[in-house]
């Protein structure tokens, strides 16, 4: 009688262990689900802390937007790079290196916030013939070059977020550009002052 009542008992605690493991699990899934589901709508609650692994649904709106600043942003980079191992003026050279850290900094902040969206966007030919240009030339040939196109595409990258900060359908993307402007409108005065220097 004892060992029935004993072997009655085990397997009632090993039916209510297996209900409790089957409903944590069940409760995990539901979680991961419901952080999955947050992520394709809001990715508001799951590392809101971090946006640069926070991707977010972009208006179709802002698609252009995105893809010019995101190719803009790898340009600048690669020029940056380009102009510490061919300028001959070091100040050209430290605004090269500005541009590589700033440039870096916010194209990963994109990154975050897109996903990889623009990587196999082609780029433009327009970016691509500078990039050529720039790249046969050295010393004060490339400082002048190089500065001269540095100022008119800040001016441009500024006409363009100036636009993403007011007209943006997408609350990230317009907050990113309006952040951003304060940096790119120093860069441009910053090239104005570079350039000047170069005469």
């Amino acid at each position: 009688m004892k060992n029935t009542i004993a072997i009655g008992l085990c397997a009632l605690l090993a039916a209510c262990g297996n209900s409790e493991n089957e409903k944590t699990t069940t409760t995990n899934d539901s979680m991961n689900v419901n952080v999955y589901d947050s992520n394709h709508q809001n990715m508001t609650d799951t590392n809101h802390n971090n946006t640069s692994n926070t991707t977010v649904s972009i208006d179709p709106a802002d698609t252009n937007f995105v893809s010019k600043a995101t190719l803009g942003g790898m340009t600048e980079v690669d020029l940056g790079n380009m102009a510490n191992s061919q300028a001959s003026s070091q100040r050209v050279k430290q605004f090269g290196n500005m541009m590589v850290t700033d440039h870096t900094k916010a194209n990963d902040e994109l990154r975050g916030l897109t996903g990889n969206m623009n990587s196999t966007s082609p780029m433009p030919k327009e970016m691509q013939d500078t990039k050529d240009h720039l790249s046969k030339l050295n010393g004060t040939a490339f400082d002048k070059a190089y500065m001269s196109h540095m100022v008119s595409d800040h001016r441009k990258d500024i006409a363009l977020f100036e636009k993403a900060s007011k007209d943006s359908k997408t609350p990230a993307i317009k907050d990113f550009a309006t952040r951003t402007l304060p940096t790119l409108k120093t860069h441009l005065d910053s090239a104005l002052a570079v350039q000047k220097s170069l005469k």
